[in-house]
C-alpha cells in the first residue's frame, strides 16, 4: 500500500512539474533562440510524462490489489460468522439478504480504502 502511495504521489508531483519545464522552454528556449535547449526540455517533458503514466498505472493497480484484498478478507469473515449462526438467526435474516450482504455490502465497502487513497494521495500534492 505504501508504494502504491508512493506511485500516486510520484504522479502528481511529475504532472505539477510539466508546466515549469514548458515554461522554461518558453523564458529561456524561445527566448534565446535557443533551439537545442526547446528539443531538449521537449525530450524531458515526454520522459517526464511517460514517467507519470507509469506512476499512475502503478498506483492504480497497487490500489485495486489492496482493495481487492480488503474484501476477500471481508467476505471471509462474513461467511465465518453467518456459518456459527443459528437456525433461527438464519431463519431471521433471510438467504437473500444474507447473500445481498456477502456480495453488494462487501463491495461498496471495498472501494472505500481505494478511493480514500486517491482522493488523500492525488490531491493534496498541489498544496505541498
Amino acid at each position: 500500500m505504501l508504494f502504491a502511495i508512493a506511485c500516486s504521489a510520484g504522479e502528481a508531483v511529475l504532472e505539477l512539474t510539466l508546466p515549469q519545464v514548458m515554461s522554461d522552454i518558453v523564458d529561456i528556449g524561445i527566448a534565446n533562440g535557443d533551439r537545442g535547449y526547446i528539443l531538449m526540455a521537449g525530450l524531458k517533458m515526454v520522459i517526464m510524462a511517460l514517467l507519470a503514466l507509469g506512476c499512475g498505472v502503478g498506483a492504480a493497480a497497487l490500489a485495486a490489489k489492496a482493495s481487492m484484498g480488503f474484501g476477500a478478507a471481508l467476505r471471509k469473515a462474513e461467511y465465518e460468522q453467518v456459518q456459527r449462526f443459528s437456525f433461527a438467526n438464519i431463519e431471521r435474516f433471510s438467504t437473500a439478504s444474507l447473500v445481498t450482504r456477502l456480495t453488494n455490502d462487501v463491495a461498496s465497502v471495498q472501494m472505500t480504502p481505494h478511493l480514500w487513497g486517491c482522493v488523500c494521495w492525488c490531491g493534496p500534492p498541489p498544496c505541498w
